[in-house]
């Protein structure tokens, strides 16, 4: 008998670790750009770019929209991804899992083809999903990539 299920729903939020990795990161490009021996208005302009970006990171983070990833079918491999934006607006996206994944334990990438043939990839820390529905999705992910 299969641990996965043969439909799941999957509600994804936004990720703090992710937030906190990229003002890590801006952070440590603000102290190189601060370090090197530039014009004072070159570093200014680059400070202030990094700034902004920081900003827009966390305006992101607050303004995420709400993402639910449906598992219709898993014999057929078929998911929708549910998109609803600030304006309660839902784009809807049938998609198909490939072949291989990239899934440990605090963390799941996933690769998906949507109708069209696009590739559309999912990053997916274990913060973003209650416990459960994470250990379903890397269940789902893993019998995608050993049954494919």
């Amino acid at each position: 008998m299969s641990l996965v299920p043969k439909s799941a729903e999957f509600s994804l939020g936004a990720s703090r670790h992710l937030l906190l990795a990229k003002l890590g990161a801006l952070v440590a490009a603000g102290l190189i750009v601060a370090s090197l021996s530039l014009l004072v208005w070159a570093k200014l302009l680059a400070l202030a770019m990094l700034i902004f970006l920081g900003f827009a990171s966390v305006v992101g983070y607050w303004r995420h929209p709400r993402e639910l990833l449906v598992l219709v079918d898993s014999a057929a491999n078929t998911w929708q991804l549910l998109i609803t934006d600030c304006n309660d607006q839902t784009k809807v996206l049938d998609l198909s899992l490939a072949e291989t994944q990239f899934v440990t334990g605090r963390l799941v990438i996933l690769y998906f083809k949507t109708a069209g043939g696009r590739q559309l990839i999912r990053v997916i820390p274990h913060d973003s999903l209650p416990p459960s529905q994470h250990r379903l999705l890397r269940l789902a992910a893993l019998a995608r990539t050993n049954s494919g």
